[in-house]
Protein backbone atom coordinates (compact mmCIF):
# COMPACT_ATOMS: atom_id res chain seq x y z
CA UNK A 1 0.00 0.00 0.00
CA UNK A 2 1.13 3.46 -0.77
CA UNK A 3 0.58 6.09 1.24
CA UNK A 4 0.50 10.02 0.39
CA UNK A 5 2.94 11.48 2.85
CA UNK A 6 0.85 15.03 3.84
CA UNK A 7 3.36 17.72 4.43
CA UNK A 8 1.91 18.82 7.93
CA UNK A 9 1.47 15.79 9.26
CA UNK A 10 3.99 13.59 8.38
CA UNK A 11 1.64 11.38 6.80
CA UNK A 12 -1.49 11.20 5.49
CA UNK A 13 -4.04 9.96 7.79
CA UNK A 14 -7.45 7.79 7.62
CA UNK A 15 -10.05 10.06 8.95
CA UNK A 16 -13.08 7.51 8.25
CA UNK A 17 -11.71 3.98 8.65
CA UNK A 18 -10.25 2.65 12.21
CA UNK A 19 -6.97 0.62 11.76
CA UNK A 20 -7.51 -3.39 10.95
CA UNK A 21 -8.57 -4.52 14.44
CA UNK A 22 -6.40 -7.20 15.47
CA UNK A 23 -3.33 -4.89 14.50
CA UNK A 24 -4.78 -1.82 16.38
CA UNK A 25 -5.55 -4.35 19.29
CA UNK A 26 -1.68 -5.47 19.32
CA UNK A 27 -0.24 -1.64 19.15
CA UNK A 28 -2.43 -0.81 22.10
CA UNK A 29 -1.84 -3.66 24.61
CA UNK A 30 1.86 -3.08 23.78
CA UNK A 31 1.13 0.91 24.61
CA UNK A 32 -0.97 0.06 27.55
CA UNK A 33 1.98 -2.54 28.75
CA UNK A 34 4.46 0.60 28.48
CA UNK A 35 2.12 3.03 30.49
CA UNK A 36 1.36 0.41 32.81
CA UNK A 37 5.33 -0.61 33.62
CA UNK A 38 5.61 3.19 33.61
CA UNK A 39 3.33 3.80 36.19
CA UNK A 40 4.76 0.92 38.33
CA UNK A 41 8.27 2.64 38.61
CA UNK A 42 6.76 5.57 39.39
CA UNK A 43 5.58 3.76 42.84
CA UNK A 44 9.20 2.81 43.16
CA UNK A 45 10.51 6.43 42.58
CA UNK A 46 8.07 8.45 44.40
CA UNK A 47 8.59 5.97 47.31
CA UNK A 48 5.15 5.28 47.89
CA UNK A 49 5.75 1.76 47.76
CA UNK A 50 7.96 1.73 50.40
CA UNK A 51 5.69 3.41 52.74
CA UNK A 52 2.70 1.27 51.85
CA UNK A 53 4.71 -2.01 52.87
CA UNK A 54 2.04 -1.57 56.05
CA UNK A 55 -1.53 -0.21 55.83
CA UNK A 56 -1.79 3.65 56.10
CA UNK A 57 -4.40 6.11 55.55
CA UNK A 58 -3.85 8.79 54.03
CA UNK A 59 -3.49 11.26 57.06
CA UNK A 60 -0.80 8.94 58.33
CA UNK A 61 1.32 8.70 54.91
CA UNK A 62 1.05 12.74 54.96
CA UNK A 63 2.74 13.15 58.31
CA UNK A 64 5.58 10.73 57.34
CA UNK A 65 5.99 12.14 53.79
CA UNK A 66 4.93 16.12 54.08
CA UNK A 67 3.45 15.57 50.56
CA UNK A 68 1.01 17.97 48.55
CA UNK A 69 -2.50 16.27 49.89
CA UNK A 70 -4.69 16.06 46.72
CA UNK A 71 -2.04 15.12 44.43
CA UNK A 72 -1.36 12.26 46.87
CA UNK A 73 -4.37 11.63 46.80
CA UNK A 74 -4.34 11.59 43.32
CA UNK A 75 -1.58 9.46 43.41
CA UNK A 76 -3.14 6.62 45.68
CA UNK A 77 -6.01 6.74 43.34
CA UNK A 78 -4.12 5.96 40.54
CA UNK A 79 -2.20 3.35 42.01
CA UNK A 80 -5.00 1.67 43.28
CA UNK A 81 -6.57 1.84 39.57
CA UNK A 82 -4.29 0.01 38.33
CA UNK A 83 -4.29 -2.73 40.98
CA UNK A 84 -0.73 -2.05 42.60
CA UNK A 85 -2.28 -1.05 46.10
CA UNK A 86 -4.96 -2.17 47.98
CA UNK A 87 -7.79 -0.15 49.87
CA UNK A 88 -9.66 -1.33 53.25
CA UNK A 89 -11.81 1.19 54.64
CA UNK A 90 -9.33 4.07 54.88
CA UNK A 91 -6.17 1.97 54.91
CA UNK A 92 -4.17 1.60 51.47
CA UNK A 93 -1.56 -0.64 51.38
CA UNK A 94 0.34 -2.23 48.30
CA UNK A 95 -0.89 -5.36 46.96
CA UNK A 96 0.91 -8.77 47.09
CA UNK A 97 2.20 -8.33 43.86
CA UNK A 98 3.60 -5.02 44.49
CA UNK A 99 5.34 -6.58 47.80
CA UNK A 100 6.60 -9.60 45.95
CA UNK A 101 8.59 -6.91 42.76
CA UNK A 102 9.09 -3.63 44.59
CA UNK A 103 10.02 -3.42 48.09
CA UNK A 104 13.73 -3.93 49.18
CA UNK A 105 12.38 -6.13 52.02
CA UNK A 106 11.64 -8.87 48.74
CA UNK A 107 13.38 -12.03 47.73
CA UNK A 108 11.59 -11.11 44.21
CA UNK A 109 12.72 -7.73 44.26
CA UNK A 110 13.16 -5.78 40.98
CA UNK A 111 13.96 -2.31 41.95
CA UNK A 112 17.14 -1.79 39.92
CA UNK A 113 15.36 -2.61 36.51
CA UNK A 114 11.91 -0.86 37.32
CA UNK A 115 13.81 2.14 38.63
CA UNK A 116 15.83 2.47 35.43
CA UNK A 117 12.23 2.02 33.61
CA UNK A 118 12.59 5.66 31.34
CA UNK A 119 9.26 6.20 29.93
CA UNK A 120 7.69 9.15 30.80
CA UNK A 121 10.59 10.07 32.62
CA UNK A 122 9.96 13.92 32.77
CA UNK A 123 6.33 13.45 33.91
CA UNK A 124 7.37 11.08 36.64
CA UNK A 125 10.30 14.21 38.02
CA UNK A 126 7.00 16.43 37.69
CA UNK A 127 5.06 14.08 39.72
CA UNK A 128 7.63 14.04 42.49
CA UNK A 129 8.37 17.46 42.76
CA UNK A 130 4.94 18.49 42.80
CA UNK A 131 4.21 15.53 45.44
CA UNK A 132 6.67 17.89 47.95
CA UNK A 133 4.86 21.25 46.49
CA UNK A 134 3.38 22.48 43.52
CA UNK A 135 4.95 24.87 41.56
CA UNK A 136 4.01 28.34 43.55
CA UNK A 137 3.11 29.84 39.94
CA UNK A 138 0.48 27.18 38.18
CA UNK A 139 1.44 26.27 34.67
CA UNK A 140 -1.12 28.01 32.14
CA UNK A 141 -2.71 24.73 30.05
CA UNK A 142 -2.31 26.85 27.12
CA UNK A 143 1.35 26.04 27.33
CA UNK A 144 1.33 22.29 27.53
CA UNK A 145 -0.89 22.26 24.54
CA UNK A 146 0.86 23.69 22.40
CA UNK A 147 1.42 23.12 18.42
CA UNK A 148 3.96 20.50 18.52
CA UNK A 149 1.96 18.27 21.21
CA UNK A 150 -0.93 18.93 19.54
CA UNK A 151 0.28 17.20 16.25
CA UNK A 152 1.52 13.94 18.21
CA UNK A 153 -2.05 14.13 19.60
CA UNK A 154 -3.20 13.32 16.40
CA UNK A 155 -1.53 10.17 15.90
CA UNK A 156 -3.20 9.55 19.22
CA UNK A 157 -6.82 10.19 17.48
CA UNK A 158 -6.55 8.58 14.59
CA UNK A 159 -6.19 4.97 15.96
CA UNK A 160 -9.75 4.53 16.36
CA UNK A 161 -10.90 7.63 18.62
CA UNK A 162 -11.50 9.96 15.87
CA UNK A 163 -13.50 7.57 13.35
CA UNK A 164 -15.83 6.02 16.21
CA UNK A 165 -16.14 9.69 17.26
CA UNK A 166 -17.47 11.41 14.01
CA UNK A 167 -19.32 8.21 13.46
CA UNK A 168 -21.41 8.67 16.44
CA UNK A 169 -21.77 12.27 15.76
CA UNK A 170 -23.16 11.74 12.00
CA UNK A 171 -26.05 9.64 13.03
CA UNK A 172 -27.90 12.81 14.59
CA UNK A 173 -29.82 14.77 12.68
CA UNK A 174 -28.26 17.97 13.74
CA UNK A 175 -25.29 16.82 13.01
CA UNK A 176 -25.89 15.83 9.09
CA UNK A 177 -27.72 19.30 8.60
CA UNK A 178 -25.86 21.33 10.64
CA UNK A 179 -24.89 24.91 8.72
CA UNK A 180 -21.88 26.65 10.95
CA UNK A 181 -19.93 24.65 13.23
CA UNK A 182 -17.26 25.53 15.96
CA UNK A 183 -14.60 23.46 16.71
CA UNK A 184 -13.62 25.23 19.97
CA UNK A 185 -9.91 24.33 20.85
CA UNK A 186 -9.66 22.34 17.47
CA UNK A 187 -5.84 21.86 17.53
CA UNK A 188 -4.57 19.61 14.78
CA UNK A 189 -7.96 19.99 12.89
CA UNK A 190 -8.65 16.71 12.02
CA UNK A 191 -12.07 16.30 13.30
CA UNK A 192 -13.31 19.62 11.50
CA UNK A 193 -12.13 18.27 8.36
CA UNK A 194 -13.66 15.05 8.69
CA UNK A 195 -16.70 16.58 9.77
CA UNK A 196 -16.81 18.60 6.83
CA UNK A 197 -16.25 15.94 4.82
CA UNK A 198 -19.62 13.96 5.69
CA UNK A 199 -21.70 17.38 5.56
CA UNK A 200 -20.83 19.38 2.23
CA UNK A 201 -23.17 22.13 3.41
CA UNK A 202 -21.31 22.81 6.56
CA UNK A 203 -19.11 25.60 7.09
CA UNK A 204 -16.98 25.27 10.18
CA UNK A 205 -14.81 27.69 12.48
CA UNK A 206 -11.78 26.35 14.34
CA UNK A 207 -10.76 28.42 17.58
CA UNK A 208 -7.24 27.90 18.83
CA UNK A 209 -4.57 30.07 20.16
CA UNK A 210 -2.66 31.94 17.50
CA UNK A 211 0.49 29.39 17.64
CA UNK A 212 -1.52 26.91 17.34
CA UNK A 213 -3.60 27.83 14.35
CA UNK A 214 -0.63 28.71 12.59
CA UNK A 215 1.55 25.87 13.83
CA UNK A 216 -1.10 23.03 13.63
CA UNK A 217 -4.41 23.55 12.62
CA UNK A 218 -4.11 25.66 9.00
CA UNK A 219 -0.86 23.28 7.99
CA UNK A 220 -2.93 21.02 8.55
CA UNK A 221 -6.10 21.67 6.64
CA UNK A 222 -3.93 23.05 3.58
CA UNK A 223 -2.13 19.87 3.35
CA UNK A 224 -6.06 17.84 3.24
CA UNK A 225 -7.10 20.13 0.49
CA UNK A 226 -10.12 20.81 2.92
CA UNK A 227 -12.57 23.46 2.15
CA UNK A 228 -15.04 25.23 3.96
CA UNK A 229 -13.05 26.13 7.34
CA UNK A 230 -12.29 29.32 8.58
CA UNK A 231 -9.91 30.16 11.36
CA UNK A 232 -10.27 32.54 14.72
CA UNK A 233 -7.23 33.06 16.91
CA UNK A 234 -7.34 33.89 20.50
CA UNK A 235 -7.54 32.67 24.13
CA UNK A 236 -11.37 31.44 24.12
CA UNK A 237 -11.06 32.49 28.18
CA UNK A 238 -10.31 35.94 27.17
CA UNK A 239 -11.65 36.40 23.15
CA UNK A 240 -15.25 36.46 21.48
CA UNK A 241 -15.43 33.15 20.02
CA UNK A 242 -18.07 34.41 16.90
CA UNK A 243 -22.00 33.44 17.38
CA UNK A 244 -25.04 32.07 15.41
CA UNK A 245 -23.38 28.37 15.21
CA UNK A 246 -26.18 25.49 15.32
CA UNK A 247 -23.21 23.03 16.58
CA UNK A 248 -20.58 23.60 18.65
CA UNK A 249 -17.45 20.88 19.19
CA UNK A 250 -15.43 20.55 22.21
CA UNK A 251 -13.17 17.46 22.21
CA UNK A 252 -10.21 17.18 25.10
CA UNK A 253 -10.64 20.81 26.15
CA UNK A 254 -12.69 21.18 28.77
CA UNK A 255 -10.05 19.14 32.10
CA UNK A 256 -10.16 22.53 33.88
CA UNK A 257 -11.33 23.92 37.12
CA UNK A 258 -15.15 23.49 37.69
CA UNK A 259 -15.65 27.68 37.25
CA UNK A 260 -13.41 27.95 34.22
CA UNK A 261 -15.72 24.99 32.90
CA UNK A 262 -18.74 27.15 33.43
CA UNK A 263 -17.45 30.00 32.29
CA UNK A 264 -16.74 28.46 28.90
CA UNK A 265 -19.58 26.27 28.68
CA UNK A 266 -21.93 29.82 29.50
CA UNK A 267 -20.17 31.69 26.73
CA UNK A 268 -20.67 28.48 23.65
CA UNK A 269 -23.87 28.77 24.99
CA UNK A 270 -24.55 32.46 24.02
CA UNK A 271 -22.81 31.89 21.21
CA UNK A 272 -25.17 29.51 19.98
CA UNK A 273 -28.63 28.99 18.08
CA UNK A 274 -31.89 28.15 20.30
CA UNK A 275 -32.11 24.15 20.12
CA UNK A 276 -28.26 24.28 18.98
CA UNK A 277 -26.27 20.98 19.43
CA UNK A 278 -22.92 20.59 22.23
CA UNK A 279 -20.68 17.40 20.96
CA UNK A 280 -18.45 17.14 23.78
CA UNK A 281 -15.60 14.53 23.79
CA UNK A 282 -14.11 14.34 27.24
CA UNK A 283 -11.87 12.12 30.17
CA UNK A 284 -14.90 10.95 32.93
CA UNK A 285 -13.50 9.24 35.94
CA UNK A 286 -16.33 6.98 36.99
CA UNK A 287 -14.53 3.80 38.20
CA UNK A 288 -11.06 3.75 39.66
CA UNK A 289 -11.09 -0.25 38.37
CA UNK A 290 -11.87 0.63 34.93
CA UNK A 291 -11.15 4.22 33.51
CA UNK A 292 -7.47 3.79 34.32
CA UNK A 293 -6.19 6.86 32.15
CA UNK A 294 -8.87 9.16 33.94
CA UNK A 295 -7.17 8.19 37.18
CA UNK A 296 -3.33 8.74 35.99
CA UNK A 297 -4.78 11.72 33.99
CA UNK A 298 -6.26 13.55 36.88
CA UNK A 299 -2.77 12.99 38.59
CA UNK A 300 -0.92 14.59 36.15
CA UNK A 301 -3.15 17.52 35.38
CA UNK A 302 -3.12 18.03 39.24
CA UNK A 303 0.61 18.88 39.06
CA UNK A 304 0.03 22.24 36.81
CA UNK A 305 -2.82 23.33 39.44
CA UNK A 306 -4.21 20.87 41.38
CA UNK A 307 -7.76 22.75 41.54
CA UNK A 308 -7.39 20.30 38.07
CA UNK A 309 -9.38 17.61 37.75
CA UNK A 310 -11.40 14.48 36.00
CA UNK A 311 -15.07 14.47 36.85
CA UNK A 312 -17.74 11.60 36.59
CA UNK A 313 -19.84 11.48 33.79
CA UNK A 314 -22.99 12.35 36.82
CA UNK A 315 -20.86 15.37 37.78
CA UNK A 316 -20.26 16.83 34.58
CA UNK A 317 -23.73 16.45 32.90
CA UNK A 318 -24.43 18.52 35.89
CA UNK A 319 -21.84 21.29 35.04
CA UNK A 320 -23.35 21.05 31.64
CA UNK A 321 -27.02 21.32 32.34
CA UNK A 322 -26.11 24.26 34.96
CA UNK A 323 -24.71 26.04 31.54
CA UNK A 324 -28.10 26.30 29.74
CA UNK A 325 -28.12 23.22 28.09
CA UNK A 326 -29.94 19.46 28.41
CA UNK A 327 -27.83 16.31 28.58
CA UNK A 328 -29.11 14.38 25.85
CA UNK A 329 -26.80 11.08 25.38
CA UNK A 330 -23.59 9.97 27.19
CA UNK A 331 -21.55 7.84 24.85
CA UNK A 332 -18.73 5.68 25.43
CA UNK A 333 -15.94 5.77 23.05
CA UNK A 334 -13.77 2.33 23.60
CA UNK A 335 -11.91 3.26 20.60
CA UNK A 336 -10.54 6.47 22.44
CA UNK A 337 -9.55 5.48 25.60
CA UNK A 338 -11.08 3.23 28.58
CA UNK A 339 -11.97 6.72 30.31
CA UNK A 340 -13.33 8.94 26.95
CA UNK A 341 -16.96 9.63 26.42
CA UNK A 342 -19.05 11.82 23.86
CA UNK A 343 -21.67 13.74 25.44
CA UNK A 344 -24.64 15.55 23.42
CA UNK A 345 -27.11 18.60 24.63
CA UNK A 346 -28.90 20.95 23.34
CA UNK A 347 -29.20 24.71 24.19
CA UNK A 348 -32.70 25.29 25.53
Amino acid sequence: MVVKVNEALGINYELEKSPPAPYITRYMDMLNSCQELAIFSLGIKSGLFAQLKEGHTIKELLSKTNWHEAIAHRLLQCMYAYGFINKHGKYYKNSVFTNNFATSSSPFAQLRTLSAVHFNQDMHTRIINALNGPPKEKVPITEVFNAPVLLSMAEHCIRGGLQQTVSFLCRHKKVREAKKMLDLGGGHSLYTIALTRRNPELRAVLFDLPDVVEGAAKPVVKSYGAERIDFIKGDFMKDDIGNNYDLVLCSDVLHRPEKEILFILTKINTAMQEGGLLAVKETHLNDLKKNRFAAYFSLVLSTFDPEQRIFSSKGFNAIIERSGFKVRANIALEAASDSSYLTLAERV
